[in-house]
Order: structure tokens, then C-alpha cells, then sequence
């Protein structure tokens, strides 16, 4: 019934206790759809807008995916791949090291939950224009990170966290000639 339901939260097991938390498979979309289609708004005979292994789709539906961070999209020219689009939020390699480089546990004082984290917008929030930088990401497991994208969590970040000041520019060379 968990993974039916999808409510993680309230499951219990036949004692009628809390039961483990199961991580869902992550699912991911990946649409196939014509340039001309996409830029047309809907298909024409012998032309492709389809889920893979689904089937079919219309295109405002394809193109209504662009807020799910699992959609891919292949956007095809004919037989060429015109681009690739993947709508959910990207965290750079070096940007993961780093995160990781600090120890993949649970920022919030007092949970040591270091399994199910998640990357956050420690400061500013993606939705309003967070930046993908070092100073404005934690983990958070998933439970905190529920409580604060619902505003019932606010964490206090150490004083190293605030964003670093600008960098002076470098002193001009000055020639005498």
C-alpha cells in the first residue's frame, strides 16, 4: 500500500508500528518529440511526440512537462537530434564534490541521518533565482527537507555559510615608461 499510495509517511507495519522508510524508484520520462511539432503545437501525420514506452502524447502535454525535474525531452529534426533537454535541476560535478567533501549528513543539529538526504537551497531558495554554489547548498535528509520547503523547519546556518564577499578587482599594472 506504501509504494500504491505513495505516502511514505504513514505507513506502518502489522504491529501497527512506524515502518522503515522504502526509497521509491526514481522515474524518470523521456519524451521524443519533432522540432516542427514543438514548434507548431501539435503533430502532423508521420510526425512523433510520444512518452517512450507509453505511447503517443499530445504535444501541449509534452510541453506542459517543463517544471517535473524527471522529464527528458529528444527534440528530433528529421532523423538528427536537434538538442536534449532534461527540466529537472542539474548539480555540477565539482559542485557535488564539494558537497560531499563536507560529509553526506544531515545538517540540521541533532540528526545524524546520513541515508535518503537530498541536496537544498540552504539560503536562497531555487524558486527565487537560488544560485548552485557551494555557500547556498546542505543536505537535508528527506524528512527535514519536507519541514522546510513547508515552512516548518528554519535552520540556522554556521557563520561560514553566508555567500563569500566579491573579490577585490586586482590592482592595475602600472608601466612607467
Amino acid at each position: 500500500m506504501q509504494l500504491v499510495g505513495r505516502d511514505t509517511e504513514a505507513a506502518t507495519d502489522d504491529d501497527g508500528q512506524q515502518a522503515p522508510e522504502i526509497q521509491l524508484p526514481k522515474r524518470d520520462l523521456l519524451i521524443h518529440i519533432d522540432w516542427s511539432a514543438a514548434r507548431r503545437g501539435y503533430t502532423l501525420p508521420g510526425e512523433r511526440c510520444e512518452i517512450a514506452g507509453v505511447g503517443p502524447v499530445p504535444v501541449e502535454v509534452a510541453l506542459d512537462f517543463d517544471a517535473d525535474p524527471f522529464i527528458k525531452a529528444v527534440i528530433r529534426d528529421g532523423t538528427d537530434i536537434r538538442t536534449v533537454v532534461h527540466y529537472g535541476r542539474h548539480i555540477p560535478a565539482e559542485l557535488m564534490t564539494a558537497l560531499e567533501a563536507r560529509g553526506r549528513v544531515c545538517c540540521v543539529s541533532g540528526c545524524s541521518n546520513d541515508g535518503y538526504i537530498e541536496v537544498d537551497h540552504a539560503l536562497i531558495d531555487h524558486a527565487k533565482g537560488g544560485p548552485l554554489a557551494l555557500w547556498n547548498t546542505q543536505w537535508l535528509c528527506k524528512h527535514h527537507h519536507r519541514l522546510k520547503t513547508a515552512n516548518k523547519l528554519h535552520i540556522e546556518l554556521p557563520p561560514s555559510a553566508p555567500p563569500p564577499e566579491p573579490r577585490p578587482e586586482p590592482p592595475a599594472i602600472i608601466r612607467r615608461e
